[in-house]
């Protein structure tokens, strides 16, 4: 039993070292993949890291072109309002314009149709003088030949 025993115990050892080894070559496998996931892991860390360097640098490019579009924005808005309260004085002011023209048109006419009522009174006034003095004229030749007369 004993010496059945040995050889059984030396047979364990001898398999008990291979499986040993077989778990050595395991582990080191093991730890070759988990290294390489390791590795694999870190540079996807990295990877990542500099993606997120790159687009937070590129948010920050846009909110500076954001506040700048922005500005700018404001600036021609406040630029629209003040051309449009300049316009809405021009308006105003070529109303106003407009009204005081016609106002001087009406004046105008009425100062021509005073003018005709003038001139046809003139007229008249001349035609009546100039009946008058024909009147005169004859009754001086009348009066002339009457004298002659006498």
């Amino acid at each position: 039993l004993i010496s059945g025993s040995g050889t059984s115990t030396s047979t364990f050892g001898e398999t008990g070292e291979g499986a040993q080894a077989k778990l050595e070559e395991v582990e080191g496998v093991v730890r070759a993949k988990q290294g390489a996931a390791l590795a694999a892991l870190q540079n996807k860390q990295a990877s990542l890291e500099e993606q997120l360097d790159n687009e937070s640098k590129e948010k920050q490019t846009l909110s500076k072109n954001l506040r700048r579009v922005e500005r700018k924005v404001k600036e021609l808005t406040l630029q629209v309002e003040d051309e449009r309260r300049q316009s809405d004085q021009y308006k105003d002011q070529m109303e106003k314009a407009n009204s005081r023209m016609k106002a001087l048109k009406r004046q105008l006419d009425q100062n021509y149709d005073e003018m005709s009522a003038v001139n046809a009174a003139k007229r008249k006034l001349q035609r009546d003088l100039d009946e008058q003095i024909e009147i005169n004229d004859s009754l001086q030749r009348e009066n002339s030949t009457l004298k002659t007369r006498q």
